[in-house]
């Protein structure tokens, strides 16, 4: 933020994503890749956890999570929340 200061001239304002948003993309994000999470994975809840990241924040943590290897292993080890609040943790936020 602050070098961008100085390039322009004037200053966007980019809403935070609602719950809703955060949802949509998460599902898109993960369809992309070509997989189905488990009926009962808390999708809803990680779309609450997402509140202050940016959709590139969090798409950044599902192409980490979700690589080739890791959809190998799927069968046998689903998806859990867990490994997205591990990476999400590394992730910049932003204060509303």
């Amino acid at each position: 933020m602050k070098d961008t200061k100085n390039f322009f001239e004037k200053k966007f304002f980019f809403p935070m994503l609602n719950y809703d948003t955060r949802l949509t993309l998460l599902k898109y994000f993960i369809d992309e890749k070509g997989i189905k999470l488990e009926p009962n994975f808390p999708l809803s809840t990680l779309a609450h956890l997402t509140e202050g990241y940016t959709a590139g924040s969090f798409k950044n943590v599902i192409d980490k999570i979700i690589t080739p290897e890791r959809i190998k292993k799927i069968p046998d080890e689903p998806i859990t929340i867990d490994e997205f609040v591990s990476r999400l943790s590394k992730q910049p936020y932003v204060k509303s």
